[in-house]
């Protein structure tokens, strides 16, 4: 009897919290089957979470992962330390003088983190290790375009200098564009990438 009681007098904010979850496990079925019509036969539905989430990969592949994400960080790290400081090249002849300068000394300074980069990153193949060593790679040229943004936006340039500043706002793109390359989950890259768009947002 205490039990038939206790059963009618459910809480009407339970009822409400249980249709609440029944709508979204509803909404998120409807967005899998639409995403399983775009990609037919090629992703089972307990696949999903490995795409979403690092958590429950096998021992191998996290290895695997750690690894390929170290061997892009130092590709990377790589092609940055030498096409750093080819563009002052291109900065002298084409900025005013005080301008490149300053921005040759930046390019420098971001040169010598690269080639740091390179030197001393561990060849552990752990997540945690590929994680810091990510983190490192892209932390360097936010940093410059932060710095290079505050240094810009001194000067007033026009014609062929005003083109090359601008050149410096597509930064953001070409680093967001590199994540491409790297064996990421979903929740992974939203972790590296909104510090990221943070800096980019308001960088002065």
């Amino acid at each position: 009897m205490f039990d038939l009681v206790q059963g009618s007098a459910r809480n009407p904010a339970a009822d409400c919290n249980d249709q609440k979850n029944h709508n979204t496990m509803h909404i998120t079925d409807y967005l899998w089957q639409r995403l399983q019509a775009l990609l037919p036969g090629e992703l089972a539905p307990h696949e999903a979470s490995g795409l979403i989430r690092p958590c429950g990969h096998m021992p191998l592949m996290q290895q695997r992962r750690a690894r390929m994400i170290i061997n892009r960080v130092r590709l990377f790290a790589t092609l940055f330390a030498i096409l750093t400081p080819l563009w002052i090249a291109v900065d002298t002849l084409t900025l005013p003088f005080p301008l490149w300068l300053e921005l040759a000394a930046l390019r420098l300074v971001a040169t010598l983190a690269f080639v740091a980069l390179i030197v001393w990153y561990p060849q552990e193949s752990r997540l945690r290790s590929a994680y810091r060593g990510m983190a490192t790679l892209f932390a360097i040229p936010t940093l410059f375009f932060v710095a290079s943004h505050l240094l810009l936006s001194h000067y007033q340039l026009a014609g062929v200098s005003a083109a090359i500043g601008t050149g410096y706002a597509f930064l953001p793109f070409v680093l967001l564009a590199g994540f491409a390359i790297f064996p990421l989950t979903l929740l992974e890259n939203l972790a590296f990438a909104m510090p990221m768009l943070a800096a980019f947002a308001r960088p002065d």
